[in-house]
């Protein structure tokens, strides 16, 4: 569990930053459920030109060979401290300065989306060539084949446990401190069939408590601290920020871990056609995505990161002190991108586990190591 040492902004602080557009906009980061359960945005709303046959929209999948390809990004808006792609392209300094390919072996165009549905629809249409999604919402849209190429997973973004691993907490002082508390009481979770909802059923059913006795309530991540707080829900999931600006009025109860170990939550996906018809081109983009990584996590950069991320996300800087880059944030494989199938294997058989999927999914036939740079094919050690 998160060290809960030392202070913090006040309450007060949080829910006036948590109402601003940047940070309310993580909200949508792990809204990855039921694929189509109407998220916030129905199927996408642009991008892309009229969808059409996918090659006309800025993107498309094949170009006419002797034009750059563009490599169309649906992202989170809000979510930056879990996507290292969207930071670092949202930035006014790596692309120019980092990047060695970008412009040239390809063009980078970012969809902003409001939640992982939306990223999913977005691919299916044909209006994005890649995107961040989530277990729950890759695993989705492979049962509904809902992107009809197909995804494969090229790349991570985000683990849970390494570092932070998202965390369901009660008020500071309650009677619920155990698992086994939480029956008979209420859950508030960012959406039903989320990942972070799956996570919750598994560690239910494995504790031998029934899910019928557990009221689960759909609660924003920006409404969660208030809605805790008033005693609307008796246990509330917090992803970073919100967790570390109010740690001191909440405790644990248990994280993400508690299901799956450390796992891969949240990864780049591509669109099988696009990859098919654009392979130098991704490669190239991953091979710049290791070169911002590197740059990133370099300490001789940590004033110019802190920079990059008070620019892009919004947050105060001193909040952003604890979390960018520090065993308080999210863990992003900077000592490797080569993805172990397993680390999706689990979760996504937590779906099943919970009666989320009709059959199990082989996480290994979506998982493609081949487009990474030499020096990053590698296993971080999680």
């Amino acid at each position: 569990m998160p060290d809960r040492a030392s202070s913090r902004p006040s309450r007060r602080t949080f829910l006036r930053v948590a109402g601003t557009a940047g940070v309310v906009g993580a909200a949508g980061c792990l809204n990855g459920g039921n694929g189509g359960d109407g998220g916030d945005g129905g199927d996408g709303d642009g991008g892309g030109g009229d969808g059409g046959d996918g090659g006309d929209g800025g993107g498309g999948d094949g170009g006419d060979g002797g034009e750059t390809p563009t490599i169309r990004y649906a992202s989170i808006s809000g979510a930056e401290l879990n996507d290292l792609m969207a930071m670092f392209h949202k930035s006014s300094h790596i692309p120019e300065n980092v990047f060695e390919q970008n412009g040239e072996a390809y063009e980078f165009e970012l969809v902003d989306v409001q939640s992982t549905p939306v990223v999913v629809s977005t691919l299916g249409a044909k209006e994005a060539d890649a995107g961040l999604l989530a277990y729950s919402s890759v695993a989705n849209a492979i049962q509904q084949g809902t992107i009809s190429s197909g995804p494969s997973i090229v790349a991570p973004l985000t683990y849970d446990g390494p570092r932070y691993a998202d965390t369901y907490n009660s008020v500071s002082g309650s009677d619920v401190t155990e698992i086994a508390d939480i029956e008979g009481g209420s859950l508030g979770v960012n959406g039903i069939g989320s990942a972070i909802d799956i996570a919750a059923r598994v560690v239910f059913t494995r504790n031998d408590i029934s899910l019928s006795n557990v009221n689960f309530r759909e609660v924003s991540f920006g409404a969660m601290p208030s809605t805790l707080s008033e005693g609307r829900v008796d246990v509330g999931t917090f992803i970073q920020p919100f967790y570390e600006m109010n740690r001191d009025d909440v405790q644990t109860v248990f994280d993400t871990t508690d299901a799956f170990g450390s796992f891969l939550k949240i990864f780049l996906t591509v669109r099988n056609e696009f990859l098919d018809a654009n392979e130098d081109a991704v490669r190239a983009w991953l091979d710049d995505f290791w070169k911002g990584i590197q740059w990133w996590i370099d300490d001789a950069n940590s004033e110019q990161r802190l920079d990059i991320a008070e620019e892009v996300v919004g947050l105060p800087r001193p909040v952003l002190e604890e979390l960018v880059q520090t065993e308080k944030g999210y863990y992003h494989g900077e000592d490797g991108l080569r993805i172990n199938p397993e680390w999706l294997q689990k979760p996504v058989d937590g779906m099943a586990e919970v009666g989320f999927l009709d059959s199990e999914i082989d996480m290994g036939e979506y998982v493609d190591n081949s487009y990474l740079p030499e020096d990053a094919n590698q296993e971080p050690d999680i």
